[in-house]
């Protein structure tokens, strides 16, 4: 890797040695030498004839003059362009309030009336104000502008796709709510479909049991009166039979049975002709031949038996036969019927389900209503951040001003020209920076980024894709819910063809009781066709609402601007260095010097650093001179914070060459109040003694760094011109006076320097 960026940078060197060549070239041409260039680096005559007859216009002189600083027509100028600069600030400002903060017209407009005052005639009249507003487009790409963005989309994303998402579960919510009624509904009309044919049933079987009940009755009493006169008919011959046999019972307990009684007869007359035969009475036991006719009438005893067996025997048995006859014709005209149906559905809520979800969906709006009113008051909250942004610059400016190590890590020309400096001094220089050095330290307007640059963007990108990942997360809830929904009410709006089933019926034949039960038992259970069922699901489909296509296009474009921001964060945040090193060069010089012997001190590990201070006290150091470092500078380099912790963060140094001050080198600082000029008494000697960063050219004679074009309104600068050429004046030391003449050049002096540069950077070439 390391050799690749050797060779890149070997081919970027030799194409800016081509392209020296080249310049060389056509200049030597335009002198009117015979140079042999290729075509395609040949430039047309006509070309540069025309830039020469430009060079020599009173156009070229003018538009010089804009360039010019300190003439009147570049303070116009830069008046002109700060007004202007400044209304266009103005209506940006007020573009961002009314259509992206959505603040009211009135006070919008009342805002940038006031601040559009300010800022213009700042802007047109000040130089401060300008390089503080300035400051502030830097500031505007930083890590607090994106917050702000970023808080801002998801400001959006809150009162956009999720308030959405809440209007669609509102919707889904109604919808479930809808579709439960409806099969509530629809479950009592089945339920009461499903109990039509049992209570038709139990109709049917209430009549027919009705029926049964009026023909038992019918032939209950039939047989009642049957049974009531063949019991009376019993009744009458028991009667009868009792009443003869009281009439022999009589006739036998007075007169005797029949056989009784011829026996009896017979008997007497035995007796009575042995009384009256005497001692013949055994003629008379001829009689006893005769009772065997008495047995001829023995058969009518029977007659009394035969009223008892009547009694008993007949009468009992008609009865127990009329009895079970009874209990036949009852168990045949018996019927029990049971029918038993058991239906349960319990439902125990003290609410309804819509009123449910109602109280769900209240519920949830309440606990997002005090979300959306902090984002609504963080819209209001926005118009602070331009005080926080005024803060931020403000805070960068003092400490630019006061602190040497704040955000001091560029290497800027005044680096180049100090290092220069040393190098012709013949002292140790920075120039090129090691590869450890290149890491920390580069060039403001370098695409190479610093370790901490790296850093604060890959930490930024971190943050960034979790809000990124939030707020993407939001908006595919949102369309996903709205894509589910929409695809339940185009498919819900399609109607079901319901196929007819077949009919089911029950036919009896024959007549009779059974018959007629069975076939009304067979209406009953008869299914209706088609039944008249409430189930048009279609009023109950959720009806979405789409997302907001452009508010979704303004969420994506505010991430991608943070997204943007994050990585050009570090180049515009350099832009402040640059903006303060242009409005205050005397404190750039000031902080390059810091920086050149905050690099210096600690470039290198403790051995070599040891071993370079003991060749400076040896004097064995061949070259350049070595610097003399002490530990506790060396100490203050390498911990900065122990710098800040004792007071030592600012340092004295020399502003051409960057030595510091110290026991043997003696500064000289210019006398000027609120000049910051310090130099050792070499560089200060090569000035002529003379400070020329608080005067003007003309007092230390050197017009080449004034320009030469004039015109009629340009008469006070002529009179003081000629005023400051006339008199003379003592230097700040010696009190001498030195005329132009042998006074020494500070713009020859830079210029030998650039050209010394030259030199080195051709040396580096070879």
């Amino acid at each position: 890797m390391a050799y690749l960026a050797r060779v890149l940078k070997a081919a970027s060197l030799k194409k800016t040695c081509d392209k020296y060549k080249r310049a060389k070239w056509q200049a030597y041409a335009a002198e009117g030498g015979e140079v042999d260039i290729r075509l395609c680096e040949r430039k047309p005559l006509w070309l540069i004839k025309l830039r020469k007859k430009f060079k020599r216009s009173f156009l070229y002189k003018y538009l010089r003059k804009f360039r010019r600083k300190g003439t009147k027509e570049n303070v116009f100028i830069k008046s002109l362009t700060g007004f202007l600069g400044g209304i266009l600030l103005t209506y940006v400002y007020f573009f961002l309030f009314v259509v992206g903060l959505r603040f009211p017209l009135r006070i919008s407009t009342y805002f940038c009336i006031i601040f559009g005052i300010i800022v213009c005639l700042g802007m047109a009249f000040s130089s401060k104000i300008r390089c503080f507003i300035l400051l502030l487009i830097p500031v505007f790409f930083s890590k607090e502008s994106r917050k702000v963005v970023m808080t801002y989309a998801l400001y959006l994303s809150f009162t956009g796709p999720v308030h959405n998402m809440m209007h669609n579960m509102g919707i889904l919510s109604d919808s479930m709510t809808c579709g439960q009624e409806m099969v509530r509904r629809t479950l009592r009309q089945i339920e009461d479909m499903v109990k039509a044919p049992f209570r038709a049933m139990k109709d049917t079987l209430t009549k027919i049991k009705k029926a049964l009940q009026e023909a038992i009755d019918k032939t209950k009493t039939f047989f009642d009166n049957i049974k009531r006169i063949i019991l009376s008919i019993l009744y009458v011959i028991k009667k009868a039979v009792s009443w003869l046999g009281s009439i022999v019972n009589f006739c036998n307990k007075e007169l005797g049975t029949p056989f009784q009684r011829c026996m009896k007869t017979l008997d007497d007359a035995i007796e009575d002709c042995k009384a009256k035969m005497g001692i013949m009475g055994f003629l008379c036991h001829v009689v006893h031949v005769v009772k065997a006719l008495c047995y001829t009438v023995k058969f009518l005893d029977l007659i009394c038996l035969f009223t008892e067996f009547v009694s008993d025997a007949i009468v009992g048995l008609v009865k127990r036969k009329l009895r079970e006859f009874s209990t036949q014709i009852k168990n045949l005209f018996y019927v029990s019927v049971e029918f038993s149906h058991t239906y349960e559905h319990n439902l125990e809520a003290s609410n309804s389900t819509k009123f449910i979800a109602r109280t769900i969906i209240h519920e949830m709006t309440k606990k997002f209503e005090k979300l959306y009113k902090f984002f609504n008051l963080l819209g209001w909250g926005f118009s602070f951040f331009f005080i926080l942004i005024f803060f931020r610059v403000y805070y960068y400016k003092y400490k630019y001003l006061s602190s040497d190590s704040y955000d001091n890590r560029y290497i800027t020309s005044y680096i180049a020209e100090l290092d220069l400096r040393r190098l012709k001094a013949n002292r140790e220089t920075i120039l090129p920076l090691e590869l450890r050095e290149r890491k920390h330290y580069c060039s403001a307007t370098s695409l190479r980024l610093l370790r901490s640059e790296v850093e604060s963007i890959l930490t930024t990108m971190l943050v960034l894709s979790l809000s990124t990942f939030q707020i993407a997360a939001f908006m595919l809830c949102d369309y996903g819910l709205y894509w589910v929904l929409f695809t339940i009410y185009h498919e819900g709006q399609k109607q079901v063809v319901q196929v007819e089933g077949a009919e089911i019926g029950l036919h009896v034949s024959g007549n009779g009781s059974l018959a007629k039960f069975y076939s009304n038992l067979g209406k009953a259970l008869k299914i209706p066709k088609n039944p008249n069922l409430d189930v048009d699901p279609t009023h109950c489909l959720p009806d979405p609402i789409p997302p907001d296509k452009d508010k979704y296009m303004q969420i994506a474009c505010l991430t991608g601007f943070c997204w943007i921001l994050a990585v050009v964060e570090v180049y515009n945040l350099r832009l402040r260095n640059v903006v303060m090193s242009h409005y205050y060069p005397e404190r750039a010089k000031e902080r390059a010097v810091w920086l050149y012997n905050h690099i210096l001190r600690s470039r290198g590990g403790f051995v070599k650093f040891a071993r370079r201070q003991l060749r400076r006290k040896k004097r064995c150091a061949k070259g350049k001179r070595t610097e003399k470092i002490t530990i506790k500078q060396r100490i203050f380099a390498k911990m900065p914070f122990l710098a800040k912790l004792f007071g030592q963060e600012n340092e004295d140094a020399c502003i051409l060459c960057g030595t510091p001050k110290s026991k043997e080198e003696v500064l000289k600082k210019c006398a000027t109040p609120g000049c910051g000029g310090k130099y050792c008494i070499k560089c200060f000697a090569s000035l002529g003694n003379i400070c020329t960063i608080c005067q003007h050219p003309i007092e230390y004679g050197d017009i080449t760094d004034i320009s030469e074009e004039k015109d009629s309104s340009d008469e006070s600068f002529e009179e003081l011109m000629r005023h400051k050429m006339r008199d003379s004046y003592p230097s700040d030391d010696e009190g001498t006076f030195k005329s132009r003449e042998t006074r020494p050049k500070f713009r020859d002096l830079e210029r030998n320097l650039k050209i010394d540069f030259a030199q080195k950077v051709n040396e580096i070439i070879e």
